[in-house]
């Protein structure tokens, strides 16, 4: 998936979802994780990031999350809403009012089947697939996602990393 927001972020949610949903269980201590069924009417509503973090697979000590940090320089926050039609909106904003770096949008259709939640985003190019994420907990008011397989430039020299990515997103109220 590709999410908004992502500059050198591809998390192939990449995103998100981006574009990303769950209040945080815990997967094993090997970053496994612990899945759990849902079903997509479970998911429909907005949904407010709380935790990016990415968790790189040769240095797990190294687990950057935008929520709490940042983008560098321009605050980072988001939301995702799925619909009843099976399509979502992940929407990155950059909080720094000023600065030459827009609010990004990510569309797409959205598959739920058992614990794993599928993202597709539009457009859709030739060999690209959707963004595979594990749904790790899911309740009423948060979600926690995990995608076993995305990169990330974590020493910002341009070469992005094998990585996870845990997502842990809250329902708004309302």
């Amino acid at each position: 998936m590709r999410f908004a927001g992502t500059r050198t972020l591809t998390v192939r949610l990449s995103p998100l979802l981006m574009t990303l949903v769950v209040l945080g269980v815990s997967a094993c201590e090997d970053g496994e994780p612990t899945a759990v069924a849902g079903t997509p009417s479970e998911l429909l509503g907005t949904w407010d990031l709380t935790s990016f973090a990415y968790t790189s697979i040769s240095i797990p000590i190294a687990k950057p999350d935008y929520v709490e940090l940042g983008w560098p320089g321009l605050g980072y926050s988001g939301n995702i809403v799925f619909r009843e039609d099976r399509t979502y909106t992940f929407t990155t904003v950059f909080p720094k009012v000023g600065l030459p770096v827009p609010d990004e949008v990510e569309e797409g259709v959205f598959n739920l089947s058992g614990s794993t939640l599928s993202l597709t985003a539009y457009p859709i190019f030739p060999g690209e697939g959707p963004t595979l994420l594990v749904i790790e907990e899911l309740t009423r008011v948060s979600a926690t996602l995990f995608q076993a397989s995305t990169s990330y430039d974590f020493n910002r020299d341009g070469t992005e990393t094998v990585a996870t990515a845990r997502i842990v997103i809250s329902r708004q109220q309302g």
